[in-house]
């Protein structure tokens, strides 16, 4: 049920200032987009028609009603794609330039994987990527040692992260944060336990 109206001319206004500001991304949240996504989607569509930018909608990243953590998830996934969309650009163009055109599978933060273009439209979901491969890793190493539970511990250049393998399985959780910001995306359990 719509109670107000989308106010397109409003929507050029607010078009017009983005672009006088340069702005590198935008993130649209509507309070109540989780039950109805139209006016977030016709903003978006409405603002594509004059921004370049990428702008990414709540409705697209977390369809859910806690508007805190959807509108913390969304800006995190809104400042990342202008860079993760120039990363996945750049290694695209230079192993075609090596002669290998892969179809890329990138891992997400649940250990299961998307296809490029996903990851660039949604980056929010590779944050953990390296660690949920490692854990993921392990739990294989586990499976071929018949070994179901274990403590896994990646020790890199900036981080110590540990994670729990249950009988075989890597805990999930979607209570997650980059510095202060909550991300509320399905991620594996991990925990980041000192300095590298």
């Amino acid at each position: 049920h719509v109670v107000r109206t989308l106010k397109e001319a409003e929507l050029d206004d607010v078009a017009e200032t983005l672009m006088q500001s340069q702005v590198d991304a935008v993130a649209i949240v509507f309070l109540f987009s989780y039950l109805d996504p139209t006016h977030e989607r016709a903003a978006r569509d409405r603002l594509k028609k004059r921004l370049t930018c990428p702008i990414t909608i709540s409705s697209d990243v977390l369809p859910e009603f806690r508007e805190y953590e959807r509108t913390s998830t969304t800006a995190v996934c809104a400042a990342l794609r202008p860079v993760i969309e120039r990363y996945m650009r750049d290694l695209a163009v230079q192993a075609s330039d090596r002669g290998i055109v892969p179809e890329w599978q990138i891992m997400q933060s649940n250990g299961t994987v998307i296809s490029a273009a996903q990851a660039q439209d949604e980056p929010v979901r590779i944050l953990l990527s390296g660690p949920a491969a490692g854990v993921q890793g392990a739990k294989m190493i586990g499976k071929m040692a018949h070994c179901p539970n274990l403590i896994t511990m990646d020790l890199g250049g900036t981080s110590c992260d540990v994670a729990l393998i249950e009988e075989g399985e890597i805990g999930q959780t979607t209570a997650g944060a980059v510095g202060e910001h909550p991300v509320a995306v399905r991620m594996n359990e991990i925990h980041t336990i000192g300095a590298g």
